[in-house]
């Protein structure tokens, strides 16, 4: 090998260093410190080091790819372009920064339809506007090049080299400064003394319900077709009105949020899973970070090869207290069925079965019921519910049904969701019959789950004209599933209707029911990417009838149903009582009250039902 070509592979080769691995490792730094803070981190130390080891390592290969790949474009066209670092530096940045925005954004149009819904916006449109942010990202990383550019060529003066490793040395020192600052800590240790509640009133008993992604547009218009009988029903004797969500709509941190009245900053579920690098103990939940979707798919690799490991966020990384743990301190019979993030179960003052727990139990049955004495029970309602022959209208009879393919696993999917749901709120009536907690609470999945596999149908069945996105649609879907599927969300929402009849039958006078969804649907990017508000019902006693309530968020539900409950209202939570749906006269008789906080307070259950009356399995 020749000198010259021995220098040049040197400089290729320190070109693709100093432009790749090394900023590429220190961005992987500074993502780590944000991943730190987002997911509490520093309660675990030994988990900050290999955190920052890892994203490094992620970050510096993937910016030492394209450095390399750029850097051999630039050696190919120097002669005829004049390629330089500069052209480079230039290169990289715009790539990564292409990617990043690219990855996480999946379609133009998406955001623009959301933003502005009246216009009409065509693939070719949605085309051009993607080379616009194409365009934007390569100014950018031009914009940086110029700056690398610039301290190429001073580099060779030793105060601006001290001038900018001290600039890195502040930008880490301050990094690892602000990421320690903007952990939350855990507050005080509880006390082992309750202080006097003094529960006053209330309503005698509260079914607080959780319907995934219910949304109004399709409420409605069921309703003007003369469907969900109880809906009606409800919103004319009650208050209704829209749930404003939180972005990004992941239902863990919604959910979390609505039991806690907290934001996920304090509360810290973030998502469905936890996912460790080798060596970590605690693990990243939220990924909201640049390259988030990488980072996810890397960490189901390693764990499917064994490395590392994923697990299911559960309550033992909540940071404060949610409603059944608040109703326990104060003494009050709750059950708890099918709520996000509730694997493993919680020993509260009544009964809790798991998120999914009709998929977990034979696996996991020690995490998915307490107490353990009711598990016979649940197993006996399960059976009972994987036999119900509701028609889920998917179109297909048994001889038609696919053997295999796509079209199967979705009607697979739909029936399994939706038998979910059915079991769900069979236990869940069930075990309210016979132990009647003043606070009963159920979660339904259903809807999302569908919404997600059907909503391309679902639209072009009853939509055909919206947004003249007919051909765009089409691509995703064909006019038999069309045919078949259109109107399994219709079948879903008539058959939430027939479970909320049946609550509403068991009412007594003083009685309330609250039913939220975390966010609603449309169809843009993944049904809810931008948020679209939920629903809020309150039906019963308390309320005004036929209310349109307004000003509603989810850190809204927890304070509310404290208040209904007769418990006075913390004041670390960040909603607000729901005051402008309740009755003046209930609202005089019962006023709102404060406590500081109910982190403070820990009392042991004391109600804890061990057996179901057989009046209840009927």
């Amino acid at each position: 090998m020749s000198s010259r070509g021995a220098i040049a592979k040197a400089r290729l080769a320190s070109l693709t260093l100093g432009l790749g691995l090394i900023p590429g490792a220190y961005v992987g730094l500074m993502v780590a410190l944000k991943v730190a803070a987002l997911n509490f981190l520093w309660e675990s130390p030994r988990d900050i080091p290999l955190v920052i080891f890892w994203l490094m390592l992620v970050f510096g290969a993937l910016a030492t790819v394209v450095a390399l790949v750029m850097a051999l474009v630039a050696r190919a066209l120097k002669k005829s372009m004049g390629w330089s670092v500069f052209s480079v530096a230039a290169a990289v940045a715009a790539v990564l920064i292409f990617i990043d925005r690219f990855g996480t954004c999946y379609a133009c149009h998406q955001f623009l339809d959301w933003r502005a819904p009246h216009l009409i916006y065509t693939p070719l449109k949605s085309f051009l506007m993607a080379l616009a942010l194409g365009g934007a990202c390569l100014g950018i990383g031009a914009a940086i090049g110029g700056i690398a550019f610039v301290g190429w060529r001073r580099w060779q003066s030793r105060g601006f080299r001290l001038t900018v490793w001290l600039v890195i040395a502040i930008s880490i020192g301050f990094g690892f400064f602000a990421s320690y600052l903007s952990t939350p800590g855990r507050g005080e240790e509880p006390a082992a003394v309750l202080p006097d509640l003094n529960p006053a009133g209330g309503v005698d008993h509260l079914i607080f319900i959780v319907d995934d992604a219910a949304t109004w547009a399709v409420i409605n218009d069921l309703m003007e077709h003369g469907a969900l009988p109880a809906f009606s029903h409800m919103i004319t004797n009650g208050a209704s009105g829209y749930l404003e969500t939180l972005r990004p709509t992941h239902s863990p941190q919604i959910w979390t949020t609505m039991a806690t009245g907290r934001s996920p900053a304090r509360h810290a579920i973030t998502g469905f899973i936890n996912y460790a690098f080798p060596g970590m103990r605690y693990g990243i939940a939220n990924f909201e970070i640049p390259f988030e979707w990488m980072l996810e798919n890397i960490c189901l690799k390693l764990h499917a090869r064994g490395i590392g490991g994923a697990r299911t966020l559960g309550p033992e990384r909540r940071r404060v207290k949610a409603l059944w743990n608040i109703a326990t301190d104060a003494g009050l019979p709750v059950g708890v069925v099918n709520y996000h993030n509730t694997l493993p179960v919680e020993k509260i003052n009544g009964f809790m079965l798991s998120n999914y727990f009709y998929l977990s139990l034979d696996k996991r049955p020690d995490d998915c019921v307490f107490p353990k004495d009711l598990l016979e029970t649940v197993r006996q309602l399960m059976a009972r519910g994987a036999d119900s022959t509701f028609d889920w209208g998917t179109g297909f009879t048994e001889d038609e049904m696919p053997k295999q393919g796509v079209v199967k696993e979705r009607i697979d999917l739909v029936r399994q969701v939706s038998n979910g749901d059915f079991t769900t709120n069979l236990v869940a009536f069930a075990l309210f019959r016979s132990f009647a907690p003043k606070l009963m609470i159920m979660g339904l999945k259903g809807l999302d789950t569908v919404g997600h596999t059907t909503y391309w149908e679902y639209s072009l069945y009853h939509l055909p004209d919206r947004y003249h996105l007919n051909s765009y649609l089409s691509k995703f879907t064909s006019e038999d599933l069309v045919g078949r599927l259109g109107r399994v969300i219709d079948n879903l929402y008539t058959l939430h209707d027939r479970f909320y009849r049946g609550w509403i039958e068991q009412f007594g006078p003083n009685d309330a029911l609250i039913i939220v969804s975390d966010h609603g649907f449309e169809m843009n990017g993944n049904q809810h990417e931008f948020g679209p508000p939920g629903i809020v019902i309150l039906y019963g006693a308390p309320f005004k009838k036929n209310y349109r309530l307004s000003g509603a968020s989810v850190y809204d539900i927890a304070p509310t149903v404290l208040y209904l409950l007769g418990l006075p209202v913390a004041s670390d939570m960040e909603g607000k009582v729901l005051t402008d749906a309740i009755d003046p006269e209930w609202l005089r008789t019962h006023p709102v009250r404060k406590i500081d906080t109910y982190e403070t307070i820990r009392r042991k259950p004391s109600q804890i039902p061990r057996k179901i009356s057989e009046d209840a399995l009927k």
